[in-house]
This record gives C-alpha cells, structure tokens and sequence, in this order.
C-alpha cells in the first residue's frame, strides 16, 4: 500500500497576469470545463462574482444560507449595474446547519452542541407529503425563471446550498443536458466540515455532482492534499492553483492572546471602543488611522448573549449575525436584541458586529475601519477555530483597501482543559481506530448486500435511529436511497478532527507554528527557487538523522538558518515538520535560533534557562481547585499537570505547590477503587494572595 505522505495531486499552476486585480478583468481567462479544484490562493480575487456575471449558465452551490442571502442582496438590489439578477432557490425544508450553539447532540467525535437539529426533527415529523406541497411550488418558481432565461444573452445564474442542489438539478434536467451548464461549488472544503454534523447529507451531495458533466469546486483554501488523495474521486482531479504576482498578495498580521475568560477579556475590548481609546495607525505620509469598529468571531449564540449582557451592547450599536433559527431568535429576543443583515457596499455598519460561524465562509464585510477579534475555545468543538481552515476565511472578509486593518487580527483562546491526554494520543493509536472502524465497515456491508430488500429496509430504519452511528464505524445510510453505503467523508471528517484537536491546539507553541504558516502563506519570499530548497531539505534530512545527538542535530538546525534564513519560513508546511522531533521545534519557537546558539546548542542549558525562576504565588489556582475539598497527592498532581500546561507554566507539578496558595490540612482521600489514598483537604486561601 502506497504511504499517503507519498501520494500528490495533480496541480497545474495558472500565472495570473500582473495588471489583474479581478477575475473579471482578466481577459485571457478561459473557464475550465469538466471536473477540477481550483485553489484561487487569496479571498477578494472576485471569481465568484466572475461565475455569477459572466454568459456561462451557472448554479452557484454554498455551504451556508447566510452568504446567499448576501449575494441575493448584492445581486438584487439594482444598485450595481455590473451585477447580474441572480434566483436563490431557497429551500428552508433543508437542514440549515449553521455552526451556531445551542442543542447538544452526539458525534462520532463526542458531544457537541448545534442549533439546527432539533428544527430539521421536527420538519420530518411533518410527513413526505407536506414536504412535496412544500417544494413543488418552488420547483415551479425555478421552472418560471429558467423559462425567462435566454442561454446565449441571458443565462440563467442559480444559487442554492449544498443541500438542495438535487431539487434544482431535478428541475435543469427537464431543460438542459448536464454538459450545456456549469455548477461551481463554492468554499467545497465545508463538504468535508460539515461531515461531522450531516454526513449523510454531503455524501448524497457529492454523489449527485458526479453524475453532473462540469463541476469545479472553488476554495481559497482548499483542503490539504493528504486528505484529498485519500478520496478516489477527489485524488483524480485536476487542482488548478493561480499563481499570482506580488503585487496582488498582502502579508497580514495575527496577535494571539491566551485567556482563561474569553467574554472578560472581550469586554476591555468594548470598553475601550466605547471611550474613545481605538486602535490606530500612522501611514507612511503621517495620516493617522483609527478603528472604530470591532467584528467579533465568536461561534456561540450563548456566548454572544452573554456579551450583549456582560457589556451593556445596546441593538442600535450591535449588529448580530447568525443562523435564522428559532432559537437563535428566541435567545436574542431575551436580551433585547434580533438576527441582523451584513452591509451590503456602502450601508453604514454598527460599532460592534458580533459574528457565529456562519459568517466565516465568503460573506463580504465592507467597513472602512473595522478592526477584527476572533474567539477560540478548545473546550468546546464547536468553538475551536481551524486554524489551517478558518482563520485565512475570516482574514478575507474586510473587502475594502480603505480599511488599514482588514489584514489585521486578534486571536484570544481558551486552551484544552485536558492537554495531557490529547498530548499522550498518538498518532498511531488514532491510525489504528481508523483502521479497526474501516474494517468493522466492509464486514457490516458485506453483511448487508446478502439481505433481503425487506431486511435491508427494516436494517436501514434501526441505523438511522442509532445515536451511536460512526462511532464505531463509516456505515452510513443514504439520505436519498436509504441504502447503506461506505462514508469515506466521515473518514476523511474523523482524521480532520484528529488533526485540528491534537496538532493545531496541542499547545502554545503549536498555535503558534499554525499562525505563522498562514502569515507565510501570504508572503511572497523569492531568494531561493524550489531546486535550491529540495537541495537543502534533502540535505537538513540526511544529516539530522545521523546519530541522536541532540548537541550536533541543534547545531545543523542553527547552521542552516544562519546560512538560508527564508528556508525555515517556506517550508513551515512541508513533511520537515514531521522529521524534527516536536520538542527540537518548542526550544527554537521559544528561544529563536540567536539564544540556541549563546546557550551552545546544549540541551541541558536550554532546560535551565527555560526553567521557572519565580514563585507561583500569583498564579489563580482557584479555577483547578475548591476552598473545603479534598484530594489525594495523585489527584493533584494530575490537575497541576493539566493546569501548567493549559497556562504555559515550565514546572513539574508537585502537592506542594499549593502550600504556596492555599492553607492546607493532611486527610485521607478514597479513591475510585475504595481504597484509602494519603492527600490533602483545602481550608482556605492564603492572606495576601490574589
């Protein structure tokens, strides 16, 4: 079996022109027909306002409802001229997952919490045909517009989610053939996303594309090819990349902020704004330049509840933009405030625009000032910002040049609670679950095809009910033909989760490797070509694999960044960091190469000067433990461990660090098993601590 790290896609890099700004004006351009990816690189390129103005028919397919009534609006309006009519088949019997808080429900990833279930529950309760007295007079709304529509000076332009698109196809296809128009499935990494929370949704989803003659799926940020080559139909595919000149591509900056109250540290923000004290910038001509406008990511309706509360935000100074659900309007009605729209060019945007993830994907911002906040809380899947997926998204939302600090961005997370156990997972435990889940699937389906059709139907009723559903398996059951099928995006989903959760926020110093790849990824650094680098990676390779000693390996790592200091930066996201021992990477990410260097590469140097100088007695133990409970030493090393890490503390946990914190009495504590264990019950806090 072929190893994933060597398996590549076949991408074809398309030079955009230097005096291009726009797809649109590119006049060279020639759209590709068949089916292909296309990584257009950067957001604001235009190419989706390019497919829904140019003379090809085209039905537009979105992840969220959010960013079609946006382009409706844009479209619609008339105030834009160059702007094509566009007809949004807007379906609200769909499940209309928007990412917001709300319901717990079950996964195979643990439990999360989502809006829009419960909502699509109690739509099917309501039968098939209520359903169809529904959709046919849409279907005969679409059938009106196509029959108004001239293919050669008129085309038709159709957007619709991801998960109605087979409503509209069934209408196109008593028209048209499926080569005569072109289906563009915009931010399609949410396909893989959005697997977690309706697998069999977006499997029925990509199934009906196959069966569509051209198809090009669109993302300025695509998925990673090691999860793409995994897929039989997406390995075969073309990647189109534009390669665009440096002019075009703008470096950004990230702030990130460890918080242990993320709502607090948001309203110093507020209050900030409120009195006048704004961040600013001096241009080079001594222009000075304030933002006045704060866009807040948060993905939690709780959360921003909690904020309009906290802070005092009044409806005529906060726009909030969300999934229009029930219970969204409900919870906002109970604060005094509603769902808002998102500006369209030239309306007047409010001080505080408070945003879930509904937001994250394509929807257009056109503030003058506005500066951005973004919320990540590892505690809650839901809350957790892909740092690879999410974070270039929301940097590309601030549309206009005007805006000095559409480039800019604040992160504040809350680090995972449990650090220590995602740290132990390995990676091979988890290869291990997926191969133990894959073969669990190919024995129940082979069970499954020696069925009977009336047993295959009764089998297919119990799984659909089964909470436990990809837990332990990829079986799932075809939302279109109830047949059982292999959800291989389930699989794809499951080692995303993986990655996100253990990778990108194991801890301080790889969220901080994670954010400085996506400040690369906006660079353009043009001293070495791609022999040079090849040359030099193949060579950091073989020398560092010599021996183990660390001494000699550090001072490789040193010597060849002194030498080609952009190396480093290009291939932030190659397999070199797999190759580098993680905590080889920690001392270079904390010290920098210059202090590696003064300390004389020597580990044991390294540790000591890393090592905690001062006392722990301004550390809030208060969070971890309670006044008049009682723990054993076990227990509190345990919680320490987790705690330090969280709060990127360098210091072995020990029982006795909380003598520094609280008063303390000997006890004895039982534990799990009944038995007796030595520890310690917590009195009080220590005068004079904070």
């Amino acid at each position: 079996m072929q190893n994933e790290n060597e398996l590549k896609m076949n991408v074809i890099e398309i030079p955009v022109p230097d005096y291009v700004e726009y797809i649109s004006n590119w006049k060279e351009f020639n759209y590709i027909s068949g089916h292909l990816i296309l990584d257009k690189t950067i957001c604001g390129c235009g190419f989706t306002e390019y497919c829904l103005n140019n003379n090809i028919p085209t039905v537009l397919c979105s992840p969220r409802k959010k960013l079609l009534e946006n382009k409706e609006e844009q479209h619609n309006s008339g105030e834009n001229p160059e702007m094509r009519p566009i007809y949004y088949f807007r379906n609200d019997y769909e499940n209309n997952i928007e990412f917001d808080e709300e319901k717990d429900v079950k996964t195979p990833f643990g439990d999360i919490k989502l809006s829009a279930i419960q909502t699509q529950e109690n739509k099917d309760e309501l039968g098939k045909k209520e359903k169809k007295d529904y959709l046919e007079p849409l279907k005969d709304q679409l059938r009106s517009y196509i029959n108004s529509c001239n293919p050669s000076n008129n085309p038709f332009k159709i957007i619709v989610t991801y998960d109605s698109l087979h409503h509209v196809l069934d209408v196109l296809n008593e028209y048209y053939q499926s080569n005569s128009y072109a289906i563009v499935v915009d931010e399609f990494q949410s396909i893989f996303m959005d697997a977690v929370f309706k697998p069999e949704v977006e499997l029925d989803f990509v199934e009906d594309l196959k069966n569509c003659a051209n198809v090009l799926y669109l993302s300025a940020t695509p998925m990673l090819e090691k999860y793409l080559v995994q897929l039989d139909y997406f390995k075969d595919l073309p990647m189109y990349k534009f390669k665009w000149s440096d002019k075009r591509v703008e470096s950004v900056r990230i702030q990130r902020e460890t918080v242990r109250n993320i709502n607090k540290r948001l309203n110093d923000f507020i209050t900030d704004y409120r009195e006048g004290r704004y961040p600013n910038k001096i241009l080079s001509d001594g222009t000075l330049k304030e933002s006045k406008e704060l866009v807040i990511f948060v993905n939690s309706i709780k959360s921003i509840c909690d904020i309009i509360r906290k802070c005092g935000l009044k409806p005529e100074e906060t726009n909030v933009i969300c999934a229009d659900s029930s219970k969204n309007i409900k919870k906002l009605k109970q604060v005094g405030h509603q769902i808002g729209n998102i500006p369209t060019y030239g309306q007047p945007h409010k001080q505080f625009t408070l945003c879930t993830r509904t937001t994250y994907l394509g929807a257009d911002f056109y503030s003058t000032n506005a500066f951005t906040i973004i919320c990540s809380d590892c505690n809650i899947q839901t809350l957790t910002v892909d740092i690879s997926l999410d974070l270039p998204q929301i940097l590309g939302r601030q549309r206009l040049k005007e805006n000095v600090f559409r480039n800019e961005v604040l992160i504040l997370y809350k680090a995972e609670s449990k650090k220590m156990a995602i740290i132990n997972e390995s990676k091979l435990v988890n290869d291990e679950k997926v191969r133990i889940k894959e073969e669990e699937t190919e024995r129940l389906l082979n069970g499954y095809a020696r069925m009977t059709d009336e047993e295959k139907e009764s089998w297919a009723k119990k799984a659909k009910k089964d909470n436990k559903l990809y837990q332990d398996d990829y079986l799932g059951i075809s939302a279109r033909t109830g047949d059982a099928v292999f959800n291989y995006l389930v699989k794809v989903a499951d080692q995303r989760a993986y990655d996100v959760s253990r990778k990108e926020y194991q801890d301080d110093i790889t969220i901080k490797r994670g954010i400085e790849s996506i400040e690369s990824a906006n660079i353009t650094i043009g001293e070495l070509s791609i022999n040079d680098l090849q040359t030099i990676y193949d060579y950091l390779v073989s020398e560092f694999d010599k021996d183990n000693n660390f001494e000699r390996r550090m001072k490789l790592l040193c010597d060849v960044y002194f030498k080609y200091p952009t190396f480093y930066t290009q291939f932030i996201n190659s397999p070199l960091q797999t190759i580098i021992p993680l905590h080889y990477q920690n001392y270079i990410n904390l010290l920098g190469f210059e202090k590696i260097k003064s300390l004389n590469y020597k580990e044991s140097n390294i540790v000591e000067y890393l090592s905690p100088k001062d006392s722990i007695i301004n550390i809030d133990f208060s969070d971890a433990f309670s006044v008049g409970s009682k723990y054993s030493t076990k227990q509190i090393k345990s919680i320490l461990a987790d705690f330090y890490i969280t709060n990127s503390i360098s210091k072995t946990p020990k029982a006795s660090d909380l003598e520094e914190y609280f008063n303390l009495k000997t006890c004895k504590v039982k534990n799990s098993d009944g038995k007796w264990e030595n520890g310690f019950e917590i009195i009080s806090k220590k005068e004079g601590v904070d």
